[in-house]
């Protein structure tokens, strides 16, 4: 394979060990591994077609396990459905370099490789990090080009992430890693349409990232060849989604040195990444003020504005489905104004008359200045007062360990397995980097 960005890729993938890890570096692959499995477990509940789906695959004993339901299938179909699980309620986390999902298009595919291989958990936390690597610099600074054009940024880098983290688990060398990630650009894919009309392929295109990435990685393992330029070639990826001139240099990334995973955030509520600040401000200022909804004449939130235009922010409503609901930061914060949070029924649940009539009152501003995961929120109220509140980037969204646990046990009421085996997945889950392989940790996240 000549040399390309897909090759420098592979190189990276392939070297990066644990013990070599920056201790915050690793100790944050503990913790979005967490994370993520306690946002998946407490997805389960309504109805998932992909999750019925991969339960009708054929056994495989060797495969790996689909989450809650411990059935084995193919490591393809289990990464398929784990990841549409973990990203279910949208709470899985989120880089906004990218306007991206990370660890609900990586997690699941290491797991489900590492489970069918028997690998390590210290092989299985670097090829996390690895593929957090990998996807993070392949989309960093594109969404801003690829988002107009009506691309799902999750949907369109999500494969480069999945095949590095898969890849590195099976063991391939760097060039044979490079093909891989050159296979991933052609199964690359996702629209955002959804989000205006509420349908739930949002959540399906992060299963396919997942899953395609880990067939690009089993693909080059069989010996197949990917472009050499399938990154940065005149047809190549970044000229399809991004347009032309769009182009990334591998020199330019610093993999290895600035550290990408470090940047992704949490997300405290089951809504956009976007809304996360916003929903948080307005909650600081309706506790401070003992704020009631009835009182608010209405609010202004200001907010970067290409995350205003992304699809689906700026909808005050009726809504479709609970897609358009998490995405609309209207009615996000509505929610919040009027009852002091916001839980993953309350987008199922939208045809509250006040709640909706809140909503039209919030009016949305882009500042193109404003730096992303921001925000200002001024509520006008009913006896003529001005409140205000401001949310910094990114304010509350970059946990240490004891927010990511505190944020497990909240979320543990909505699992379906009991306080033990919660208990259990907290200390597998940090412990991970030590773990003879990845059996005990998804022995916690099995129903029974």
């Amino acid at each position: 394979m000549r040399s390309g960005l897909s090759r420098a890729l592979g190189e990276f993938a392939a070297s990066v060990r644990a013990a070599d890890l920056p201790p915050s570096v690793l100790e944050r692959g503990r913790l979005v591994l967490l994370h993520n499995l306690a946002v998946a477990l407490a997805g389960w509940g309504p109805p998932l077609p992909p999750m019925e789906l991969a339960r009708r695959s054929p056994v495989a004993p060797n495969g790996a396990r689909l989450l809650v339901d411990g059935r084995r299938v193919g490591a393809a179909e289990a990464a398929f459905a784990n990841a549409c699980l973990m990203h279910v309620r949208t709470q899985d986390d989120f880089f906004s370099g990218a306007n991206a999902h990370l660890g609900a298009v990586i997690i699941p595919a290491a797991l489900a490789v590492a489970e069918s291989t028997g690998a390590t958990g210290t092989e299985a936390v670097a090829a996390i990090v690895a593929g957090y690597e990998v996807m993070a610099a392949v989309g960093e600074g594109f969404s801003e080009r690829t988002t107009p054009r009506g691309f799902r940024p999750t949907g369109i880098f999500g494969p480069f992430g999945s095949a590095a983290a898969a890849g590195r688990l099976l063991g391939l060398p760097p060039e044979r890693l490079g093909h891989a990630i050159a296979i991933s650009a052609s199964l690359a894919g996702g629209l955002t349409q959804a989000w205006l009309e509420g349908t739930p392929e949002w959540d399906l295109e992060v299963g396919m990232a997942c899953r395609s990435g880990v067939v690009a990685a089993l693909l080059a393992a069989e010996g197949m060849a990917g472009a050499s330029q399938a990154l940065e070639g005149p047809r190549g990826f970044y000229h399809a989604f991004a347009g032309e001139g769009a182009a990334l240099d591998a020199g330019a990334l610093r993999l290895g040195e600035r550290w990408r995973v470090l940047e992704s955030t949490f997300k405290r509520f089951p809504v956009s990444g976007i809304s996360q600040v916003p929903v948080q401000t307005a909650l600081a200022l309706r506790e401070k003020h003992g704020l009631p909804p009835e009182r608010i004449a209405r609010a202004e939130v200001a907010i970067n504005e290409f995350e205003r235009r992304y699809p689906g922010v700026d909808n005050p409503g009726p809504f479709g489905g609970p897609g358009a609901a998490l995405m609309s930061l209207q009615y996000c914060v509505a929610t919040a104004l009027q009852q002091g949070t916001i839980v993953w029924r309350d987008l199922f649940e939208t045809g509250d008359a006040a709640r909706l009539g809140l909503a039209s009152r919030v009016e949305l501003q882009g500042e193109p200045d404003r730096p992303p995961l921001s925000c200002r929120v001024r509520v006008k109220t009913t006896d003529g007062r001005t409140l205000e509140g401001a949310g910094d980037p990114g304010a509350g969204l970059h946990f240490d360990r004891g927010e990511a646990v505190a944020l497990v046990w909240a979320l543990a009421p909505e699992m379906p397995v009991g306080n033990e085996q919660v208990r259990q997945l907290i200390g597998e889950a940090l412990g991970i980097d030590a773990a003879p392989s990845v059996k005990r940790l998804l022995d916690c996240c099995v129903r029974g």
